[in-house]
């Protein structure tokens, strides 16, 4: 690599004998290190963390149930275990992958089939742990170390540029917590970077081959997650450009293979028609609106949260948060004004084009979709892509040959230092914020709460008071129950017959006529025990209890 970056696309094969070329100097160690590091912290306590909400309906959809068939059956005022609850957070035998695809399908179309029939057989083969599905996800980001190599060689031609964005990837903040998530991200990142190393390869050398493997690419993408969509918008731009907008063999054939990938996801692209309905019913929340400011701080910190994440959150920006901002706005200058258009193009149209097609919306119509940090994994790809291009360049391109450290060293030393830092903090942490943590900061401190009790009964009911996913937040929950605690479910306007026999009887989460109601028909008064504005914890009491209390106070 030079200044002016003249080798668009290497014009020789790749030479895996080429490892760590001598040029890295002292940065081969670090290189490794990443490499091990980054490796070991996607499966370092992969049970640690809250199963969070969206965790919750992945094993839901994985066990073949619906939301609507367990409502039905558990919501209905009868006492039941935690385990009873916990049923539908593993694989039924009476039930298959045509249910798991059935559940899917019908709930939650926004989500294309291929990370849950993985982990419908994961779960089938290996039980049905938390670390199952997040261990599924774990394995699936691996693929991204030796495909991130690929596209920094297709695109910049440099085996150091290669390993300095795979050690990025690695050790990477970002990269590591959704690698232990049990969604489809972190695999999303794997085909987000194989669609654009196949499409420049696609591009070099022309062959039938190598565009049916790019189509085999879009259509692998599409099948993980639907914003592949926005990918292929900025794809079709970057050849567009390239091709000055013109009818050329190469536009053709992209044109045919970006079909054929879209083909093979018609099936699904059905069956998100079919249940329209229930997917904008789904995906409604996305559409509160927010300031702009509130929008941009989440932008900036989610920006830094590739190098640096000490789960700070989003309340304010750090002084670390605009450096590392800064560093990212002067990589993509750097690359712009050093870089031939076929590579900082392809850079641009990954990071701009996809966070461009959230932004618009919300800044226009209002939402959130824009500051949800596991939908712009394209664009984090694509500024990890610039930084690399800055640190590989500033390696590579030495003013003092002699010297032995210079600022690309001197940035990647310090990006390996935060992120491995990062990880180790992250490592070790109960909830993060990609965990919802105003939602679900407190759930171990209630559950332990419960726990206390001898003979504990928790009512909870179908309110939207805490969230509007009030199953999957009682089976958040239930994860850290006791065997021992019982549940009462019901729905509203449903009030339950408290029974007796227990030593504390606790409302969670529950309306305000279901109180009142209980109030009414009992001899019980309710006392608030803990709120916040995501939780609301109440405990019933006999009079003869609350005088005795009063008296001892």
């Amino acid at each position: 690599m030079t200044p002016k970056h003249t080798a668009w696309l290497p014009k020789h094969p790749l030479n895996p004998m080429n490892w760590l070329p001598e040029q890295l100097g002292s940065l081969r160690v670090l290189i490794i290190a990443a490499l091990v590091l980054g490796i070991a912290f996607r499966f370092i306590h992969l049970d640690r963390k809250t199963y969070w909400i969206d965790e919750t309906y992945t094993s839901l959809r994985l066990s073949g149930h619906t939301e609507t068939e367990l409502v039905q059956t558990l919501f209905t005022g009868d006492v039941i275990g935690v385990d009873e609850l916990l049923r539908y957070q593993r694989p039924d035998p009476a039930t298959t992958l045509s249910d798991t695809l059935h559940s899917l399908a019908t709930e939650s179309p926004q989500h294309p089939p291929l990370y849950y029939i993985l982990g419908r057989w994961a779960m089938e083969w290996f039980g049905s742990s938390v670390a199952v599905p997040r261990g599924l996800a774990a394995i699936l980001s691996l693929p991204l170390l030796p495909a991130m190599y690929w596209l920094c060689w297709e695109l910049f031609g440099s085996v150091t540029a290669a390993w300095i964005g795979v050690a990025l990837v690695s050790i990477s903040p970002f990269h590591v917590l959704y690698a232990q998530e049990a969604r489809e991200y972190s695999f999303w990142a794997v085909t987000t970077v194989l669609s654009c190393a196949a499409l420049l390869r696609a591009m070099r050398s022309r062959q039938r081959s190598d565009w049916l493997l790019y189509a085999a690419t879009v259509a692998l993408g599409l099948y993980t997650f639907l914003f592949t969509v926005f990918i292929n918008l900025g794809q079709a731009i970057y050849v567009a450009v390239l091709e000055r907008w013109r009818w050329t063999k190469t536009t053709a054939a992209y044109v045919l293979s970006t079909i054929i990938g879209c083909f093979a996801f018609l099936p699904w692209i059905w069956i998100i028609l079919a249940n329209w309905g229930r997917l904008h019913e789904t995906t409604a929340w996305t559409f509160s609106r927010r300031s702009l400011g509130y929008l941009m701080q989440r932008w900036l910190v989610g920006s830094s949260n590739l190098f640096f994440d000490f789960n700070l959150g989003y309340a304010r920006l750090t002084g670390v948060t605009v450096i590392l901002v800064a560093l990212v706005v002067y990589a993509f200058f750097y690359c712009i004004r050093k870089s031939l258009s076929q590579v900082w193009l392809l850079i641009v149209t990954l990071t701009v084009i996809p966070a461009a097609c959230l932004i618009v919306p919300d800044l226009v119509l209002g939402g959130v979709r824009s500051i949800n940090p596991r939908y712009l994994v394209p664009t984090w790809i694509g500024m990890q892509l610039a930084v690399t291009y800055l640190i590989s360049a500033g390696i590579e391109v030495e003013t003092r040959p002699k010297q032995p450290l210079n600022w690309g060293r001197i940035i990647f030393t310090v990006l390996f230092i935060s992120s491995v830092v990062s990880c180790s903090v992250s490592s070790q942490a109960v909830l993060w914020w990609n965990k919802d943590f105003d939602k679900n900061q407190y759930n171990a401190w209630v559950a332990s709460i419960i726990n206390q009790a001898d003979r504990p009964l928790v009512v909870a009911d179908d309110s939207k008071v805490a969230s509007d996913c009030f199953a999957c937040r009682m089976m958040t929950l239930s994860y850290s129950l006791d065997p021992k605690v019982k549940l009462q479910l019901v729905l509203e306007p449903n009030a339950p017959k408290i029974p007796t026999g227990f030593s504390d009887i606790l409302l969670l989460n529950t309306s305000k006529d279901l109180s009142k109601t209980i109030e009414k028909t009992t001899d019980y008064q309710v006392v608030r025990v803990f709120r916040d504005k995501q939780f609301l914890l109440q405990k019933l009491i006999q009079p003869s209890d609350v005088s005795a209390q009063e008296l001892e106070s």
